[in-house]
């Protein structure tokens, strides 16, 4: 699950709005809404976002948060031309290791990387 799908299913619980009547209004097929929402399907379009944000009637901090989760929930990265060697091994790192750290220990990491 990514943070976009997690937000948008927790945005259709907190407005009683099944995914299939969200798919009906947002005028998308419903298997295409499923796949957001359990995060098989990679971020959707501004469009989509702006269309859903009217269709669920948003608030502006919500609508913030969902930006804000497609922006992290990209599955591919692209390193930047210019970056010291010492990134590398740090992301690869983080890439083998992460899905197998508790989120004690990931929440901690992100903490650090505030700094």
């Amino acid at each position: 699950m990514t943070p976009f799908s997690a937000l948008l299913s927790d945005l259709c619980h907190s407005r009683r709005i099944l995914q299939k009547q969200l798919a009906h209004s947002l005028d998308v097929d419903p298997s295409y809404l499923s796949a957001l929402a359990s995060g098989r399907k990679g971020t959707p379009s501004d469009a989509f976002l702006q269309k859903l944000s009217a269709c669920l009637e948003l608030s502006d901090t919500e609508r913030q948060a969902l930006v804000e989760s497609v922006k992290i929930s990209k599955r591919k990265y692209q390193v930047p031309k210019k970056v010291h060697p010492d990134f590398y091994a740090v992301a690869w790192k983080m890439f083998n290791v992460a899905e197998h750290l508790p989120e004690a220990k990931l929440k901690v990491i992100n903490q650090i990387l505030e700094l």
